[in-house]
């Protein structure tokens, strides 16, 4: 199973991540539980909007996420949207 890096970057509004994997791929959600609940389907229908050239193997098997703050603030906003 692939492990896919997010780099989550948090703001007073809200969090954006990319994955460093996926091209292209970028997201914007109002809290990190919207974007954790958000990134499966989002990734998945990126992928399959791909033409079969831009698929690198991993895309066809099982991969799971590992959320990873941008900096310190993203990491320290991103603790108190968890915690409220």
């Amino acid at each position: 199973m692939k492990l896919l890096k997010v780099i989550v970057s948090c703001t007073d509004k809200g969090v954006s991540a990319h994955l460093p994997e996926v091209g292209g791929f970028i997201t914007a959600r109002g809290s990190i539980e919207k974007l954790k609940r958000d990134l499966p389907d989002g990734i998945t229908f990126h992928i399959d909007g791909l033409y079969d050239e831009e698929r690198a193997a991993w895309m066809n098997e099982p991969y799971t996420f590992e959320y990873v703050f941008h900096d310190i603030f993203s990491l320290l906003e991103g603790k108190k949207m968890l915690e409220s």
